[in-house]
């Protein structure tokens, strides 16, 4: 048997051998206790049954044969999904800034706000109060040090007075 049969083998092996156990039993077992655990709602992608199929026809050699999600990217190409390919990794971001300004968020705010908090003997409450005003007005976007006290504010009224 030659080097690249036996590659070939125990890449093939390798593939099979991660889609039953690792991804089965870890990733996705884990994946799903979290995410019932925190109340979120989680879609695994690539799990398609015919996608599944698919991918166990091609050889092994065939499928990392060239750079890495090769064959994901061609298929974007044929389907117009070219952009997808060229733009930055992005997490899941979540419109706090945007929420932090509506108007809702006045029942947030107003009790962090009126508060004598011990929060304020290291954060002047002049300069939250001049912070918020900036970001609701749309003069600058203060998200994440607004989230960050606002956080702490509640974390604090709850777990260290």
């Amino acid at each position: 048997m030659g080097p690249h049969l036996s590659q070939a083998i125990f890449l093939a092996f390798a593939l099979q051998h991660d889609q039953q156990h690792y991804l089965r039993h870890n990733v996705l077992a884990i994946t799903d206790r979290a995410s019932m655990q925190h109340g979120i709602e989680v879609r695994v992608p690539y799990l398609d049954r015919n996608l599944q199929k698919i991918m166990q026809s091609l050889p092994a050699r065939f499928i990392f044969g060239r750079e890495r999600k090769w064959i994901l990217k061609e298929i974007l190409k044929q389907y117009e999904g070219e952009a997808y390919l060229r733009r930055p990794k992005t997490g899941f971001g979540l419109p706090f800034g945007e929420w932090l300004r509506e108007s809702a968020s006045e029942k947030i705010w107003q009790p962090a706000l009126q508060d004598p908090h011990s929060l304020y003997a290291w954060l002047p409450r002049e300069v939250v109060e001049k912070t918020l005003q900036a970001h609701l007005r749309g003069r600058a976007d203060y998200t994440h040090s607004l989230w960050a006290w606002l956080s702490l504010f509640y974390w604090m009224k709850q777990h260290a007075e």
